[in-house]
Parts: C-alpha cells; sequence; structure tokens
C-alpha cells in the first residue's frame, strides 16, 4: 500500500492519473469534502489508474482531511491501495470458471446465462436457434490413440463449429467431454436447419493429421427454435436435449428437430421408468402367469412368468411395457433376477400343492441379463434357494444378444444347457439366425413378433412372408427345432399356425396370463 500526501490543488491532480470513466465519481466525493458534506471517503469499488504505458493499474482510493486545532482544513492525505494482481487473479478466475479449460469455450453456466439474457431482450421479430451437438463414438479414438489425441481433435471440433457459424451473431460451448452447444441469433441470412447441420458435420468430416493419421468425426445433433420475446433458457435447453437424444437414436450423423407431442409421451414413460423402482418396492409389482400350449391337442407344456404393474388410479402395465422401462432405469438385472427366484418358488410350491404333473417353467431374460457374467451364478443360487429343478427351467434368450460382439451370451447358453436348463431363441426370424442353431445346444424358437403380426394381418395367403413361412418351419423341423408362437388371439390364428407347422402356441384366445392363485385351477381343468 502507498501513501500519497498533499494538496489537490498544488498542481499534482490524482484525477490527471485516473482512467475518464472513474474521473467523475471521485471528483463528486472530493467536492464533498471540500464543501464539508463529508470528512472523507473510501472507493467502495475498484478503479483504475493509468500508468505511462497505457496499462489500468486497479486500486481503492481513500481520501481525508487533515484539519487545524480550529477545525479548519489545512490539508488531506489520499491512501492508494494496489489491488491489480488481486484484480487479474479474480479476472483469471473468472474466466476459469465460466470457460472450457482444454477449448477455451464457455461452458454450461455461461452459455445459460448468455441465453437467458438473450431470450430477456428478444422482441417479436427475435427467432433464436439452440443446437446440442454429440460427437460420435470419440471413445474409438481416444481407445486407439490415447486421450491426448481425442482432447486434440476436440479441439479441433470447437475450432470447426466456430467457423460453422461465422459471420452469425452465435456462442458456441462445450457443455462436457464430447458435448457441445451452439447458440445463433438468427438473421435473414441464417441458414435453415437442414443446411446448418449439414454444414456441421460436413466440417467436422475433414480429417485433422495426427501423427500421419487422419481423424474425422461426426455428430448427431438436436435444435430447438424459439420465436418472439420470452421464455426460459432452462427449457429451451431441455428442448434441445430432448431433440438430440431422439436424433442419437437413430444413429451416428442424425439430427432432429424438437417435437413437442413426442416429447410428451417420451416424459411420459420416462416418469414412469422413475416410478417403478418405488412401486416394485412397495408391491405394486408383481408376476403374472400365461401357458404356453400345445396347437395339436391344447395340453400345457410350459408357464410363463410374465411381469404385471398395477398402477393405482391410472391402470395396469403388461410384461413388455414393464421390461421397456426397465431400459431406462436399470432394472433389468434386479427385477430379472426377482421374477426367477420367485416364480421358481412359486411352481415348487404348485408342485408340491398339485398331484398333476407340474409343467416347465419358461422366463425371458433381457439382452443385458443374457450377457450378463454373473447370470449363471444368480441361476444357480435362485435354483438352490428355491429348490427349483434345472430340468423344469426354460429360458428364452433374444437373438439380439447372441449377435453382439461380446461371447458372454453364448458362453451362458452353453453353461446353462450343461446344467440342464431348456433355452429357446426369442425374436427368432431371419436366414442368421439358423447359424445360432447350428452353434448353439438350442432346439426351441419363438417366432418374432413382426413376423407374427406380418402374418396375421389380411390377407396373410397372399404375404410373401405367409407363402415362405411353412418352408421355414419345415426346415426347422428337420434340424429338431420346436416352434412357438406367440400373440395368437383368435381360433382363425390358431389354426393358421397349427396348419404352417408351429408347435406351441401363446395368447389371450388360448390362454391368458392370470394371477397364482388360479393357475392351479387351469392346470387341473386341462
Amino acid at each position: 500500500m502507498r501513501e500519497i500526501v498533499g494538496d489537490l490543488t498544488a498542481g499534482h491532480s490524482l484525477y490527471e492519473l485516473l482512467h475518464p470513466d472513474d474521473v467523475p465519481a471521485v471528483k463528486a466525493a472530493c467536492q464533498k469534502l471540500v464543501d464539508g458534506r463529508s470528512t472523507g471517503f473510501r472507493s467502495p469499488q475498484r478503479i483504475r489508474l493509468i500508468g505511462k504505458d497505457g496499462e489500468p493499474a486497479w486500486i481503492y482510493l481513500a481520501v481525508s482531511l487533515l484539519r487545524n486545532v480550529d477545525g479548519e482544513p489545512t490539508g488531506q492525505v489520499t491512501i492508494v491501495e494496489d489491488v491489480t494482481e488481486l484484480h487479474l487473479l479474480g479476472q483469471q478466475l473468472c474466466q476459469q470458471s465460466l470457460h472450457d479449460a482444454l477449448t477455451g469455450l464457455p461452458n454450461q453456466q455461461f452459455f445459460g446465462s448468455t441465453l437467458q439474457s438473450v431470450l430477456e431482450r428478444a422482441d417479436q421479430n427475435s427467432r433464436i436457434t439452440v443446437c446440442k451437438l454429440d460427437i460420435d463414438d470419440l471413445a474409438v479414438i481416444n481407445d486407439a490413440f490415447g486421450r491426448q489425441v481425442g482432447d486434440h481433435v476436440l479441439q479441433s471440433v470447437a475450432s470447426r463449429l466456430q467457423s460453422v457459424v461465422a459471420g452469425e451473431k452465435a456462442i458456441i460451448a462445450r457443455f462436457g467431454s464430447d458435448e457441445f452447444a451452439i447458440l445463433i441469433e438468427n438473421s435473414p441470412t441464417t441458414p435453415d436447419i437442414p443446411t446448418l447441420t449439414a454444414n456441421i458435420n460436413s466440417e467436422l468430416a475433414e480429417p485433422v493429421y495426427i501423427d500421419n493419421s487422419g481423424l474425422a468425426v461426426s455428430s448427431c445433433v438436436g435444435v430447438a427454435e424459439h420465436h418472439g420475446p420470452g421464455g426460459e433458457a432452462a427449457t429451451l435447453l431441455r428442448a434441445a436435449e430432448a431433440a438430440l437424444h431422439r436424433a442419437k437414436r437413430s444413429g451416428q450423423r442424425q439430427w432432429g428437430m424438437f417435437d413437442s407431442q413426442r416429447d410428451a409421451i417420451h416424459r411420459a414413460r420416462c416418469r414412469l421408468a422413475a416410478a417403478m423402482p418405488g412401486a416394485w418396492e412397495s408391491g405394486e409389482i408383481h408376476l403374472n402367469y400365461q401357458p404356453l400350449v400345445k396347437l395339436a391337442d391344447s395340453t400345457i407344456l410350459a408357464i410363463q412368468a410374465l411381469l404385471h404393474w398395477d398402477r393405482p388410479h391410472t391402470g395396469a402395465l403388461s410384461h413388455q411395457e414393464c421390461l421397456e422401462l426397465t431400459k431406462r432405469n436399470g432394472l433389468a438385472g434386479p427385477l430379472g433376477q426377482w421374477m426367477l427366484r420367485n416364480s421358481c418358488d412359486q411352481l415348487a410350491s404348485w408342485r408340491q400343492r398339485s398331484s398333476e404333473a407340474t409343467p416347465l417353467l419358461h422366463v425371458d431374460l433381457t439382452p443385458q441379463q443374457s450377457h450378463d457374467p454373473d447370470l449363471v451364478s444368480d441361476i444357480v443360487s435362485a435354483l438352490a434357494q428355491t429348490g427349483f429343478a434345472a430340468e423344469r427351467l426354460q429360458l428364452g434368450i433374444p437373438v439380439s444378444a447372441l449377435d453382439a460382439e461380446s461371447d458372454d451370451a453364448q458362453d451362458n447358453v452353453r453353461v446353462l444347457a450343461d446344467m440342464g436348463i431348456s433355452i429357446a431363441l426369442l425374436e427368432f426370424g431371419g436366414v442368421a439366425d439358423v447359424a445360432h442353431l447350428e452353434d448353439l445346444p438350442v432346439r426351441t424358437v419363438a417366432i418374432a413378433p413382426t413376423v407374427v403380426q406380418r402374418v396375421v394381418q389380411p390377407p396373410s395367403d397372399g404375404s410373401a412372408v405367409a407363402r415362405a413361412v411353412p418352408a421355414v418351419f419345415s426346415l426347422l423341423h428337420d434340424c429338431g427345432v420346436t416352434i412357438i408362437i406367440r400373440g395368437i388371439n383368435t381360433h382363425n390364428e390358431a389354426h393358421w399356425w397349427k396348419s404352417a407347422g408351429a408347435d406351441i402356441g401363446q395368447g389371450t384366445f388360448l390362454a391368458p396370463p392370470t394371477s397364482p392363485d388360479e393357475i392351479i385351477t387351469l392346470l387341473g381343468s386341462r
């Protein structure tokens, strides 16, 4: 801290050293001293002194009057506290808190506050575009060349996105590792959305060369537009995020506009998925059972365990709807284990209560469960806890799980079959699926719902799929395979599939899903 003592009227005016913007406030404060309206002041904010090199020095300024014994002012003391380093440090911290360290772009906080400011000053003619971007499979570059190279690619992405909107009133921000956002205040020359998204991916597709490797990326883009005054930044950002998620479901290098109707449906499904863990804990989710019936003589060959969610005031959700929700909330594994244990216990109980031979227990696994490394140990544990015999259990494995890059699902099938558990391939429908019958110990298939629906839609006999079905079934029978058809809901459908060569049927016409207590009666009546 420095002290400067002197008379402001002695020819060494402090005003000459101040930045012009700060002079009026200091002059007004000094005038109060001269007029006797105050005895001193301290600047409430930092002010600037201009050095010989033109660079500002940031200071706090304090001025006090000196008086004689009669109380008359005889001079003043001016104290200058140099806080330039503190000011620069504060600027640096502010920069770091509002910008991404790797790319130098604004971060999410900066982008959100800027977007809100733009919305607040918008008028009737304003049109604002917000884009959310995800870089496709950046992990491939990171895995192949290391994160340092991936970071270099991200820096290139940041630069190229800036070039895409050059000439526009726009800002670009980095939200996360591979997430970016663009805000454009549209002008008459702003390109339309298809052109803008095409320009983005065209720019990103130009390779950047690192260590003699030309690396390029693509992106999925979600777009939301706002017209007129008002609006909330969070709402517009969420809309762009929703559009991005929908675009990504179609694959790489996709883009999509926000659709309010689709978004309402999506949010309703998300609310259900979020509520599912609590519903399970409170007992709203339980198991129903549906027979799989031999089409030749209506014999019940197996009982399938099905999830059933009784939702108060809004109606029940079916097994398939429950499974779809577990893809969003991570319950596929835990709920599948619970379903397996409880259904094994239930059928073991039925076997004790009924003199009739109980059919197989059929439980469908999700793709996630099918390639879970712990699947075999989970099933062994469930069988041990319930005393249920492995030979009485049939597990449905989706074909999609066997087509994954990992061999875990195929390894699980082999081990489970060695234990005596019957395996059924679910969603069987293509020529390529036949290869699994040659490679794995599987002799039961459930035909894909898309094939079943194509056949039952009239005119079924004129459908190419319907004409191909008997030949395919004949081939499967030659391989010793049993064929299951699900979704048989009428007498005509049951007759058609039986004539085509299907072995086992399931559907509301043959036997609807029912509660555990009703299964014993149903088994006794057959």
